[in-house]
């Protein structure tokens, strides 16, 4: 492989990485200057205490840290945020092989000297090199925010939430291999974005009820999102065997993505 089709990607690709870092960015500002209202906290806390549904799905359970400066990034933040930035990953996804083919130019990209394989890695390496450019904007915007205002400065690592933002890295990775994968198997780019895009829902939705209702809290287990247990990462820190786990997936998808797309029929 000599890097056409990755340097190609991302001269094509790396203003939309640019667009949601500053979004999020922006929204780290709004955030941070929001919850640096102390009226506004002290109520956060009071709804936080008489809603367990908050607390469980926000706070990792713990009504004390959710009412702390790191538990309120937490829950401005990390929580809402990596569902943009995997919804970021479907979008990047479906346009590993399928956003050529329906403007009817992936023939014309397979002509040239390269492999099929080829095109599906240096894509993929490539957008996930973008998701690490989003995510870097942003924990600049969050970090610089955070040392900017007293009430979060000497109350918040710095080293924590730098873990916290790559810890949105495993997350968006596994999306972006798990659309590529689906994609090869798909003919429509809408249909590859609606089944990813329910997939990134469901999986909120069942580590949601899995943590509000203890009874089937095993269920959890099927949803990436349980892997990724923002409150629990700022913390303690990286769950290494999390990370490890949804990195070693986002590989095995990626094989699957080239056994799909070599197997492929293009069409034009």
């Amino acid at each position: 492989m000599n890097g056409v089709i990755f340097r190609e990607t991302l001269r094509r690709s790396w203003r939309s990485a640019l667009l949601l870092g500053l979004t999020m960015a922006a929204m780290s500002i709004y955030i941070v200057a929001i919850l640096s209202d102390s009226r506004i906290v002290e109520t956060f806390s009071q709804m936080a205490a008489n809603l367990p549904f908050l607390i469980n799905t926000l706070g990792g359970g713990d009504a004390a840290f959710l009412a702390t400066p790191a538990g309120l990034i937490n829950y401005g933040y990390f929580s809402w945020l990596i569902i943009a930035v995997c919804g970021y990953a479907v979008y990047l996804g479906v346009s590993v092989t399928i956003g050529e083919e329906d403007r009817g130019i992936l023939d014309v990209l397979l002509s040239a000297p390269v492999t099929r394989a080829q095109v599906v890695i240096e894509k993929l390496l490539a957008f996930a090199l973008l998701i690490v450019l989003a995510v870097a904007i942003g924990h600049i915007g969050l970090a610089g925010m955070v040392s900017l205002f007293e009430s979060f400065r000497d109350k918040v690592d710095q080293g924590r939430l730098l873990q916290g933002s790559l810890n949105m890295l495993p997350s968006a990775w596994f999306m972006l291999t798990f659309t590529a994968a689906l994609s090869t198997l798909v003919r429509r780019r809408n249909t590859a974005a609606t089944i990813a895009g329910a997939v990134l829902a469901g999986s909120f939705f069942v580590d949601t009820f899995g943590r509000n209702v203890p009874d089937v809290a095993g269920l959890r287990a099927v949803s990436f999102l349980s892997y990724y247990d923002s409150s629990t990462v700022m913390k303690e820190g990286l769950l290494m065997g999390n990370v490890l786990l949804m990195v070693g997936i986002a590989a095995a998808l990626i094989a699957l993505a080239v056994v799909g797309f070599r197997r492929r029929d293009v069409g034009v």
